[in-house]
This record gives C-alpha cells, sequence and structure tokens, in this order.
C-alpha cells in the first residue's frame, strides 16, 4: 500500500500537517479559534436556553393543568348556579300561575260581590219603597180610625140621645 494511493490517509496527514502548523504559529488562526469559541458560546447558550424552554414546559405544563382543575371546578359551579336558576325559575313560575289562580278568583269574588251589592242595593230599595207604602198606610189607617173614633162618638152621642 502506498501513501499516494489511499486518498484518506492523505486527508488525515493534511489535517494533521494543520494541526502542527497551528500549533507552530496560533495567532494565524485567531479567526478561526474566535468563530470556534462564538460557536462554542452559541452552543452553551443554546443548551442553557433548552434548559430554560423544558423548565418553561414543565411550568406550562402545571399551569395548564391547573387550569384545566380550575376550569372543571367552574363548570361545577356554573352547572349548580344553572341548577338554582332553573329552581328559581320553576319556584317563580309556579307562583305566578298561583298568583294568576287567586287573581282570577278575585275578579270572579269582585264580580260576585258587585252582583250581590247590586241585589242587595234593589231589595233596599223595595224594602224602602214598601216602608213608604206602609206608612203612608198607617198614616191613612190612623186617619180611619180617627175618623172612626170620631163617628163612633156621635154615634154613641146620638144613642144616648135617643135613650134620653
Amino acid at each position: 500500500m502506498s501513501i499516494s494511493g489511499d486518498s484518506q490517509v492523505l486527508d488525515d496527514l493534511k489535517q494533521f500537517k494543520g494541526f502542527f502548523e497551528f500549533v507552530k504559529n496560533p495567532d494565524k488562526f485567531s479567526v478561526i479559534i474566535e468563530k470556534a469559541e462564538a460557536v462554542v458560546k452559541e452552543m452553551n447558550d443554546v443548551v442553557s436556553a433548552y434548559t430554560t424552554i423544558q423548565e418553561v414546559q414543565t411550568f406550562r405544563a402545571s399551569v395548564e393543568q391547573r387550569l384545566e382543575e380550575e376550569a372543571k371546578k367552574l363548570d361545577e359551579r356554573i352547572a349548580k348556579f344553572q341548577e338554582r336558576i332553573r329552581q328559581f325559575e320553576l319556584r317563580v313560575n309556579q307562583e305566578d300561575a298561583r298568583l294568576s289562580k287567586e287573581n282570577v278568583e278575585l275578579e270572579a269574588g269582585k264580580k260576585k260581590l258587585a252582583e250581590d251589592q247590586k241585589a242587595v242595593e234593589e231589595v233596599w230599595t223595595e224594602i224602602n219603597y214598601k216602608q213608604e207604602l206602609l206608612s203612608e198606610e198607617t198614616l191613612s189607617l190612623q186617619e180611619g180610625k180617627a175618623e172612626l173614633e170620631k163617628q163612633k162618638k156621635e154615634f154613641l152621642a146620638k144613642l144616648d140621645a135617643l135613650r134620653a
């Protein structure tokens, strides 16, 4: 095997030669070293950012879990409030129906009362009319009685005169 025939060996020797040149004259490679340091710094920043990203992702997962738990609690509270609202609406509707029924009964009672009052007024009007007639008849009877008493006295006086 010859040295010139194997390309891999030649590439390795070139790299080895470059390494010796770097060892002999490091100032010549300062730009490459600075770039390599920048790359290493960037890698370190990426690694620390990755660690920070992992922490953020862990925190985010924790927050999302707490948010889900709070959302579940909130959904339960909303469901309870909705049930309370439904129960309240049911009671309001029942009370409204009861009051409507009472209002119908009250209106019927008012109508009956008005009819009864009218009937009472008619009876009172009739009683007053009959009382007036009775008063007139009583007065007429008293006058008739007085007339009869007068006639009786006259008759008795005539009768006494005839007997004597």
